[in-house]
């Protein structure tokens, strides 16, 4: 007789695919194929992956227990990974003070999703500004570091020498040491700054004032007489005086004094003409005292006839 040939039996398959959120692959599938109506019992543990945890229907899962009496379809399962949170470090360097390099100051743990970019990891120091720097995804071994740097900012320590000399405004980064001479001034003892120097530039900078104590100075002061036809003054004589450094002097203080060329009687103080001045502290100081011809009227008379002029 003819032989007969054998049927093959049906086979369905168990499918286990391992897959990103995306869709795209995360490990490689698990497949095993079943003769049709037979029982199918097995424990399919989930593949480690670090950084991201896997789901089944929105759960976490370790393992997959599958188990059916009678395998009669194809049977496919989806795990998804889903990105879990991780540790990433960002360093803050600030500039130095004494040259352009950086020092690390601080440094900084934070967490983020597997694959996702860091947020904004600048922080507010006074005195500096963070420069530009990258903002990387986050690896799924929390090895991921950030470095930012500051550059300290530069501010103006400025000098209100009241009259003074010998110091310049100072302009450097924040945090910077200086050193500042003492001013000088003439008729002057220089006793320090208000406030008190600190001679570390601060935020925002600042401004010191020097303050002086007075000494003995000199001015002069000059005489003037009135022209006797009235069209200007000639000087009659003049003098110095010892007075502090700062001291404010009238020339109405003076309208009474005695001087070498002096003339009594014929010549008064002129108001008019008045001046004021401070006292310098070099002796250069020069104050003028201007004197009116004083208006006399003489009478004549005819002896003998008082009535006739």
């Amino acid at each position: 007789g003819q032989p007969v040939a054998s049927q093959s039996a049906q086979m369905y398959s168990i499918v286990v695919n391992f897959l990103f959120v995306d869709r795209s692959l995360a490990h490689t599938q698990f497949i095993e194929s079943v003769e049709a109506g037979a029982s199918y019992s097995e424990t399919v543990h989930m593949p480690s992956i670090v950084g991201y945890e896997p789901t089944l229907n929105d759960e976490v899962i370790s393992v997959l227990n599958i188990h059916y009496d009678s395998v009669n379809e194809n049977k496919v399962f989806e795990i998804i990974y889903h990105p879990v949170l991780v540790t990433y470090h960002i360093h803050h360097y600030q500039q130095n003070v004494i040259n352009d390099e950086y020092t690390l100051f601080e440094t900084e743990e934070r967490t983020a999703y597997t694959q996702s970019q860091v947020e904004n990891c600048e922080k507010t120091y006074p005195g500096f500004y963070a420069l530009v720097y990258e903002k990387p995804y986050v690896a799924a071994d929390g090895g991921t570091i950030v470095n930012v740097y500051y550059d300290r900012y530069y501010y103006m320590v400025s000098f209100d020498l009241q009259g003074g000399k010998g110091v310049d405004p100072i302009y450097g980064k924040y945090g910077a040491i200086y050193d500042v001479n003492d001013p000088t001034r003439s008729g002057y003892t220089f006793e320090g700054w208000t406030p008190g120097l600190t001679n570390v530039i601060p935020i925002n900078g600042t401004s010191y004032t020097a303050t002086w104590r007075e000494t003995n100075s000199s001015y002069t002061i000059v005489y003037w007489y009135q022209t006797i036809d009235a069209t200007g003054y000639n000087v009659a004589g003049q003098k110095i005086v010892n007075e502090n450094s700062g001291t404010v002097i009238s020339s109405s203080q003076h309208k009474d004094d005695t001087f070498n060329g002096k003339i009594q009687y014929m010549f008064e103080y002129d108001e008019n003409m008045e001046e004021t001045i401070t006292v310098l502290g070099d002796g250069s100081s020069i104050l003028n005292v201007y004197f009116n011809r004083v208006q006399c009227t003489i009478d004549f008379y005819i002896y003998g006839d008082p009535s006739n002029t």
